[in-house]
Order: C-alpha cells, then sequence, then structure tokens
C-alpha cells in the first residue's frame, strides 16, 4: 500500500462532524480483490492508495432511503459486496467491513447499497491494515454558498433530491463488478473488446463499477462534464484527477481537497 503522510492524517471523531453530504469517502483494504485494483491503479497511473470509493449521503438529498434513523444521519452509497456472517466467499477473507449490511434491505448485497457510515468507519478500523480517507468536496452544492438568495438555494437542493432519487429508483441494488479486468478497461478502453472476446469479461450492462457509480452520481448532478464516460474513472481518478485522462481532456476538473487519511 502506498506511503501515508503524517499530516494528511485526522481522527475520525475530528473529521466525522466536518462530513457532509456529497463528500467522497475511500478505502483500502487487505483482501485480496482491492490488493490486485491497487496494483493496478499504481502500475498504470504511479498511485494506487485506494481500492474503493463510495459517495456520502443523508435523507436531506436521498429523500427515499429506507430505515434512515433521521434526515441528517449520514451513510456511504457504494456499489461494494456486502455479506452475511455465514457467507462462504472464496475471494474475501471475512475483514469486518464485508458484514455491514444494506440499511434498506438488511441484508448483505452484490452490488449497489446504502451502509451507516458511521458503523463502516468502525468496522473498517478494526483491522489495522485497513486504510480509510475523506475527500471533501470541494463546491459542494448542497451547502449555501455565501450572500446566496435563499430561493436559489432552494431550487438547487430540489434539483439535487430530484436527480439522487431517480438514481436511486434505476440503480437499486444493481449488480457490483467483482472482476479487476474491468479496472483495467477503464483505465485502458482499447483492451475492452480484446478481453471480451476472449470471454474475460462480460460487456458489463448488468454490473457497475465502485467508482463508476461514483462518477455517474456526480455526472447526474452536474459536477462533472456530461461528456466523461464513467466507465472510465477508477478510484484514484476521483482521488486525484490530475491523473485522469478525462483531466487531461478538459472534461473532468479535480472535485476535491487532498484526501484525508481518518485514523
Amino acid at each position: 500500500m502506498d506511503s501515508i503522510d503524517l499530516k494528511d492524517q485526522e481522527d475520525w471523531k475530528d473529521i466525522y462532524p466536518r462530513i457532509k453530504p456529497l463528500d467522497l469517502i475511500f478505502f483500502a483494504s487487505s483482501d485480496p480483490v482491492s490488493g490486485a485494483i491497487r496494483l493496478i491503479q499504481r502500475f498504470t497511473l504511479g498511485q494506487g492508495s485506494w481500492s474503493h470509493v463510495g459517495v456520502v449521503v443523508n435523507k436531506r438529498i436521498l429523500p427515499c432511503i429506507q430505515n434512515a434513523k433521521s434526515e441528517d444521519h449520514l451513510y456511504i452509497w457504494e456499489s461494494i459486496l456486502s455479506l452475511s456472517e455465514d457467507s462462504i466467499i472464496p475471494l474475501i477473507n471475512k475483514d469486518p467491513q464485508f458484514l455491514l449490511n444494506d440499511v434498506e434491505s438488511g441484508e448483505g448485497v452484490f452490488g449497489v447499497q446504502l451502509r451507516d457510515l458511521h458503523e463502516m468507519i468502525q468496522l473498517f478500523h478494526k483491522n489495522e491494515a485497513n486504510k480509510i480517507g475523506w475527500g471533501r468536496l470541494l463546491d459542494n452544492p448542497t451547502v449555501r454558498k455565501e450572500d446566496e438568495d435563499p430561493l436559489t438555494f432552494a431550487q438547487r437542493q430540489a434539483f439535487i433530491r430530484q436527480q439522487m432519487t431517480e438514481l436511486h429508483r434505476s440503480h437499486a441494488n444493481r449488480s457490483y463488478e467483482l472482476n479487476p479486468l474491468h479496472l483495467v478497461i477503464a483505465i485502458f478502453p482499447c483492451l475492452g473488446g480484446f478481453l471480451r472476446k476472449l470471454k474475460c469479461v462480460g460487456k458489463g450492462k448488468a454490473h457497475v463499477f465502485c467508482s463508476e457509480f461514483v462518477a455517474l452520481v456526480y455526472k447526474k448532478l452536474g459536477l462533472i462534464g456530461s461528456d466523461v464516460n464513467e466507465s472510465h474513472i477508477v478510484p484514484m481518478d476521483l482521488a486525484n484527477a490530475f491523473l485522469s485522462d478525462e483531466f487531461a481532456a478538459g472534461k473532468m476538473e479535480q472535485l476535491l481537497a487532498s484526501v484525508i487519511y481518518i485514523t
């Protein structure tokens, strides 16, 4: 795992009150799939600190969340695998992070789901090999700007709720893509056809990779350009847009402040 700059670490109890909806949470764990994703990114992009990413939401911007504790309680909306304790998945070493269920179904889900952010951070830290980071969205549309007209702010919040609700309707429980070769395709799109001909990967229509889903959320809200291909986005592109081909093509800007490692 890439080395951590000590000056960019903070205790999670200090960070949690500052986390806002639409911020991103990054993960790197000790399971083999995470290791493969980080290795591919490090080899191709030069950085591979993070293997997974999700977007922070609450009921104020995603009003259709079922079983939410309150309007302001934070959840992480992500495409990932969660398991029941008796599941047998040979690729996963039963890291505690995988044992936190989707809040809406109350079950383990292999795809897009909502999980309690506070509980997720606590569980993730049970394994000292795991790393978690907070990416603060620089121009967060859920935050009222100084001297902004109340009506303008209210209209923007209504737009966010509408777009997020549509995404929830279309992507609830959509399958997660576990195959690391889809990450290779995201970095090298030209290899997609070749790998599919070899039947190494499927067409990907029924699956969505974690960073692909986050990019889709940001695209839907106008935070990244409509011409960005979300299937080409990998976790490190979101952590550091300068690594992305979409940034080089002028389709995407640096969206986040430097990722803070949560200790």
